[in-house]
């Protein structure tokens, strides 16, 4: 594939990414990101910090053939998620509101879906996904929440937004084609992003608003592109591409 097409791929992800919203099972209701949100904007500490939380729930799922789908709603504290599916076609969803909480999804096989939302603190979602032509979004509202995506395999779409403060966000994609964007904004400020590519005719974008943010990009391959945006100050950005025929779009504003 020649440049301007990678090129054409590249900013045809990226329009699509900065026009997709961020709605999910939470926006708008009751949750512990909002409680957090209200009353840091009246400068008090979130009840969250005073609430004693016991053990949480342990919720396990596996699957093994084609078409199948499970979805998987958590609140609270303390609680572990783990999805696995074997096969094709599959899909699935995890919804969590609160804090400490964990998502684990496993997928294997091709044109598989996975969704995880995330509302509160200190939450982390993980998701793994091998075979061809997989999506995969996590979507995580709140400050110090870590999310971790790895695909592995061609045609891959992997999406990363994350709405809050002190943030961590890292995707390894290994293949050809694939498609890689993490997004940190709202209010955000102190966030890291790290996006990495191995493979040829890849797009991979990160978006920063706020203050004293960084990203890593890289990639191994040829005919790849890079796009890397922050907006506001003291934010840094480190991108690496190792082949022939890549191209690189940053900005800072």
């Amino acid at each position: 594939m020649k440049k301007t097409q990678a090129f054409a791929m590249a900013l045809a992800a990226t329009l699509t990414f900065l026009s997709a919203g961020t709605s999910g099972a939470f926006e708008g209701g009751t949750s512990y990101y909002n409680y957090y949100e209200n009353k840091h904007e009246m400068g008090k500490r979130s009840p969250m910090h005073r609430y004693h939380c016991p053990g949480g729930n342990d919720v396990q799922s596996s699957q093994d053939g084609y078409k199948n789908g499970v979805s998987i709603g958590t609140q609270g504290c303390n609680n572990s998620t783990t999805i696995d599916q074997f096969g094709h076609y599959n899909r699935s969803e995890s919804f969590q509101d609160g804090f400490r909480n964990r998502a684990s999804t496993f997928q294997y096989g091709i044109t598989n879906k996975n969704t995880t939302d995330q509302a509160g603190y200190r939450n982390s979602a993980s998701t793994f996904q091998y075979g061809d032509t997989n999506k995969g979004q996590t979507v995580q509202r709140g400050y110090r929440n870590r999310a971790s995506m790895d695909q592995y395999g061609d045609f891959q779409w992997g999406q990363i937004i994350q709405d809050g403060k002190r943030n961590n966000a890292r995707m390894d994609q290994a293949g050809n084609y694939n498609v890689g964007l993490i997004r940190q904004g709202g209010q955000g400020s102190r966030n890291w992003a790290g996006l990495t590519q191995d493979g040829n005719v890849n797009a991979g974008v990160i978006l920063q608003t706020g203050e004293v943010n960084e990203s890593d990009l890289l990639q191994n391959g040829s005919n790849n592109v890079a796009v890397v945006a922050q907006s506001s100050n003291a934010n840094k950005m480190n991108v690496l591409q190792d082949g022939k025929g890549n191209i690189t779009i940053l900005s800072q504003d």
